[in-house]
C-alpha cells in the first residue's frame, strides 16, 4: 500500500494537472475554484436528481396509459425475477418481462 495513487486536480479549461494549492492554472492562467467548492458527492447528487427528473418526465406519458402500466408492471416483475436468478441481469429481466407483457397485450387487443 506504499504506492497509493494520489488524485490530481485538473483545470476545467485546459485539463492540465494543477499543483496542490494552486489558485491559477499554470498552463492557461484560468482562476481555479477554491477548495470547498462543490464536492464530488454534491456533483453526483445533482447528477442523480437531474437524471431522476428526466426519467420521470420521459416515463410520464407511458405510465398514464393502461398499456404502458401493464408493460411497466411486466418489466418490474422481470427485474425482480432476475434478482432470484443469478445469471440473468436485472436489465435483461426487465426487458423480458416488458416484452412478455406487451406480447400478451398485443394478442388480446
Amino acid at each position: 500500500m506504499a504506492d497509493e495513487a494520489k488524485l490530481t486536480r485538473m483545470c476545467g479549461t485546459c485539463s492540465a494537472g494543477l499543483p496542490d494549492g494552486a489558485n491559477f492554472c499554470p498552463a492557461c492562467g484560468t482562476a481555479i475554484q477554491a477548495e470547498g467548492g462543490e464536492s464530488i458527492g454534491q456533483m453526483l447528487a445533482g447528477f442523480a436528481s437531474g437524471t431522476a427528473e428526466e426519467i420521470r418526465k420521459a416515463s410520464q406519458p407511458v405510465l398514464t396509459s393502461p398499456t404502458g402500466r401493464k408493460v411497466a408492471a411486466g418489466a418490474a416483475i422481470g427485474a425482480v425475477a432476475a434478482v432470484a436468478i443469478p445469471f440473468v441481469s436485472i436489465g435483461v429481466g426487465a426487458l423480458v418481462g416488458a416484452g412478455v407483457a406487451a406480447l400478451r397485450r398485443s394478442k388480446s387487443g
